[in-house]
């Protein structure tokens, strides 16, 4: 079976990719995770208002795999999954950063298992920094942050929690490092305008947090969800 498979590139893609299939159903279903997609390299970890993404990248040179873990905050109006608050890249015990997928039938099932077993640790961990809404939000609205993106996280996250003015400064200092000439910055730009303005009304900003929930699940075609937010239901 590995000669005529080896003989047809296609065949053998095929076999890695059930092969990863079959390991993201042991490993990543019975943590509530489902496939983003018909690819057996795509899941998605749903949360009402945040998403772990997981995705078993295909190596450009080699037939193997990579492992990315990213998280998604939906406030964040967008069209497709984002890997964000990083490192994305993950190791893989016995593998460093990617796991090949060739060999016999077995070492092709256990290269995967390995691949699948390291994202369902990594979601784990995830998870548990992000207990309930609460504790992620202070989580986030206290974290080092990378990039204007996990900036704009971070501020959103404290204005929910009240923190009225950390967060309109957050969002005035993001805006000034932009460089407006480039579209996605001034769009990001704008947004921080528009949040600063709102934050100090508790009420306008979850409800503006809120409709962005709801359109990005739309957008990613996610099931509604109600009761999100449940620490800023107070408010």
């Amino acid at each position: 079976m590995l000669d005529a498979m080896t003989a047809d590139p296609d065949a053998f893609k095929k076999h890695a990719a059930a092969a990863l299939r079959k390991s993201g159903r042991a490993y990543l279903t019975e943590l509530g995770l489902k496939p983003a997609s018909s690819s057996p390299r795509q899941w998605i970890g749903d949360y009402g208002w945040w998403l772990i993404n997981v995705e078993f990248q295909a190596s450009n040179w080699s037939a193997s795999t990579y492992l990315n873990i990213g998280i998604q905050y939906l406030w964040t109006i967008r069209d497709s999954r984002v890997f964000g608050h990083g490192p994305v890249r993950q190791s893989i015990p016995g593998h460093g950063q990617s796991a090949g997928l060739n060999g016999d039938d077995e070492q092709i099932r256990a290269n995967a298992d390995a691949v699948a077993k390291a994202a369902r640790t990594a979601v784990e961990k995830e998870r548990k920094l992000r207990d309930d809404d609460q504790a992620h939000l202070h989580l986030l609205a206290n974290s080092q942050n990378v990039d204007a993106w996990d900036g704009f996280d971070a501020c959103v996250a404290a204005g929910l929690l009240g923190q009225t003015s950390r967060a309109s400064s957050g969002f005035e200092a993001i805006k000034r490092t932009l460089d407006q000439s480039v579209a996605w910055q001034a769009d990001l730009a704008s947004d921080c305008e528009r949040l600063r303005h709102i934050t100090a009304d508790q009420r306008a900003l979850r409800l503006e947090i809120l409709d962005r929930i709801a359109e990005t699940r739309h957008r990613l075609r996610l099931p509604a969800v109600s009761g999100l937010l449940d620490a800023t239901s107070r408010i």
